[in-house]
């Protein structure tokens, strides 16, 4: 019987167990790097979405874009700055935000066209409270700023917008905070949103501000 010429012995089984334990060691490392780097690049996505919230908020305010002839910020929910129907151009909407951003909220005020859909691994929604300055009481963003007796979607001054992960640990890990100041804050809370602006003194202890 003619020998193959790599033989049978220990060398050759050795360089094939070798093989395949640097293939095992490999693949150990290389899934957690891919995954740890897709993680980061859906965390810098929520942040530059976040921007995109806080010029979309200017822009309403600032060209009245619900036509309330009020200056005011919209405070009800981040799907609204694409699909509130624009007075200005009847049977559109002011799409301030894209479509992919706004079916990403978390908490809309209404159906949002295809659906919800994580943006980047990421939902958003607007914060709910702050702490009122020099008293401290928490009260909420939205007020009838139009003095109407319509629904509290308006504040004449503030907003506040969060991201957080659509599942922890897999799409992303921190959570992002941001208001009309326009700088943006982390934290790691497992997850979960964040609903109201924190006090100044936690904020500067706990929060990570992005640059």
């Amino acid at each position: 019987m003619k020998r193959s010429r790599w033989g049978t012995g220990p060398g050759l089984v050795g360089l094939i167990a070798g093989s395949g334990l640097l293939a095992v060691l490999f693949v150990a490392w290389w899934l957690p790097m891919r995954a740890r780097e897709r993680m980061a690049a859906n965390e810098r996505a929520a942040a530059q979405a976040l921007k995109q919230l806080t010029v979309a908020e200017v822009d309403f305010r600032s060209n009245d874009r619900d036509g309330n002839r009020i200056n005011d910020f919209w405070v009800g929910d981040v799907s609204a700055l694409h699909t509130l129907a624009d007075p200005a151009a009847p049977g559109n909407s002011i799409r301030l935000i894209p479509l992919e951003l706004a079916r990403a909220d978390g908490r809309p005020l209404a159906p949002v066209p295809g659906g919800p859909a994580a943006y980047s691994g990421y939902h958003f929604v607007v914060l709910r409270f702050h702490h009122e300055e020099g008293t401290g009481k928490m009260v909420p963003y939205g007020y009838d700023a139009d003095g109407t007796g319509g629904p509290k979607v308006y504040n004449n001054s503030m907003f506040g917008f969060c991201a957080y992960p659509a599942e922890y640990g897999v799409t992303g890990r921190h959570t992002y905070i941001v208001n009309e100041g326009n700088t943006i804050f982390k934290f790691d809370m497992g997850g979960k949103p964040m609903l109201r602006w924190p006090y100044d003194e936690p904020l500067r202890m706990d929060y990570e501000k992005l640059d």
